[in-house]
């Protein structure tokens, strides 16, 4: 889904820096601005404070540059289906103040380094993209101090995410935020446009895949590492999700001999 062309992280300028492309690039731009910086949107000079988040349109003019202190940025050149990036409903070409609420720098260092030991770098970063990408449109589009339990729920997803091992159900994750189980199917699809459970099975199916690229596990030990108890279920699921079963998919991505 995203192919990264180049990045880099803590890039320091000079408070004379000053970027002009009338053209801009033929892909996607992600700036994340680490210190007072100017901008122009639709021809009006814009000044940002640190933290603040654009995304340039492929084919937009780039005006950018240091607010009268040394320029620090990240920034990733990258590649993404359009429909993608159009269901995520961010604002290109405008900048975003990012607060506490998404920690931008630790997506963007955990990005680089994968892109950098060149390792699993297809399904990782389409991992780490995604998550980034949909917290940034969260906070856009829905704005946390409108949604009930948003710090909550983000803390849910995130753990979630980072263990779809558990034996995650609706119930369980009403008990985590103490509420009921049909009000928090409600909330966690206005949140974040995916049903709880829904996130779970792509959760699982995305680590699954990473799993069947990287390591030597057998189908039965991958199963039982992304939550599933059954083999013939996490066989069927994957093939609901990918057209392919485990053992296909994972033969299509080994290397021609």
């Amino acid at each position: 889904m995203f192919f990264i062309r180049a990045m880099g992280c803590d890039y320091h300028h000079g408070t004379d820096f000053f970027i002009r492309r009338e053209h801009g690039y033929d892909c996607y731009l992600a700036l994340f601005l680490k210190s007072r910086s100017i901008l122009s949107e639709n021809g009006e000079t814009i000044h940002c404070e640190p933290n603040t988040f654009i995304i340039f349109n492929v084919g937009s003019e780039h005006i950018y540059g240091a607010d009268g202190e040394e320029y620090i940025e990240d920034w990733i050149q990258f590649e993404c289906d359009s429909n993608f990036m159009s269901r995520l409903n961010l604002p290109f070409d405008r900048p975003v103040h990012i607060d506490e609420r998404i920690e931008l720098d630790r997506y963007f260092a955990l990005i680089r380094s994968v892109f950098f030991r060149c390792i699993n770098d297809d399904i990782i970063t389409d991992d780490l993209m995604t998550a980034m990408l949909t917290e940034v449109s969260v906070l856009v589009n829905r704005r946390s101090g409108d949604m009930p339990y948003y710090k909550e729920l983000l803390a849910l997803r995130r753990k979630i995410h980072a263990s779809p091992e558990l034996d995650w159900s609706v119930k369980m994750m009403a008990e985590e935020l103490h509420i009921s189980p049909a009000y928090i199917q409600e909330l966690y699809k206005k949140t974040f446009g995916i049903s709880c459970m829904n996130d779970v099975i792509e959760c699982r199916i995305s680590c699954a895949k990473n799993l069947l690229t990287g390591s030597r596990l057998s189908i039965r030990e991958i199963a039982e590492k992304c939550g599933y108890n059954s083999n013939i279920h996490f066989s069927r699921q994957f093939r609901a999700n990918t057209g392919m079963s485990p053992s296909e998919w994972s033969a299509s991505r080994q290397p021609p001999r």
